[in-house]
This record gives structure tokens, sequence and C-alpha cells, in this order.
């Protein structure tokens, strides 16, 4: 969630969402990285998930700037992993209608 230089911390975010959770209880929170840098790398697959667990996140944005405006697949794979377990997105993986 931190992104370098911008003077975003990661207790920052948490703070806001606490905020805007208190104020407005049927709100969806969604947080991530917003923009093409960083997307790439062990960070976004391991950092990356736990913080958003840690700050309430309910939408998790992990950018698109892979192929044709997707997110890159590697990273989809890595954070479902970080977040459900290997063996739980296996699963998912193989009970999936869209193989």
């Amino acid at each position: 969630m931190t992104s370098p230089e911008t003077g975003v911390t990661n207790q920052k975010i948490i703070e806001k969402i606490k905020t805007i959770s208190s104020i407005a209880k049927d709100t969806i929170i969604m947080a991530g990285k917003m923009h093409s840098a960083g997307v790439h790398g062990d960070d976004l697959t391991s950092d990356l998930p736990l913080q958003m667990i840690e700050a309430r996140a309910d939408l998790h944005h992990i950018g698109d700037a892979g192929y044709q405006g997707l997110a890159v697949p590697e990273n989809i794979l890595a954070y479902s992993t970080a977040i459900r377990g290997r063996r739980h997105t296996h699963k998912q993986m193989a009970i999936s209608i869209n193989k």
C-alpha cells in the first residue's frame, strides 16, 4: 500500500479506513496499488496482501499494468496464495468453470 515518495504510509491509510468505517457503516473500502509503479515483485505478492488485511480494506486493487490492462497472472496467483493459502487457491482454480 505504501508508495515510495508519496508521503502515504500504511499507518495513515489504516487511520483513514478506521475513520471512514466509523462514519459510514455500510461503506465498502478499496485500497491497494492504484498505479503501475511497484506492481511487480515480491513486495506486492507477500507484504501487500497482509497489509491490506491489517488495514481492513474490503476490496484489494493490485494494479492493471500487466497484459492489456489486466493484472499480471503470476501476481494474482501469488496474492491469492498469500491471503488464502496454497491449498485453497489451487482448489479454487481447479473447480473454476473459467479454465
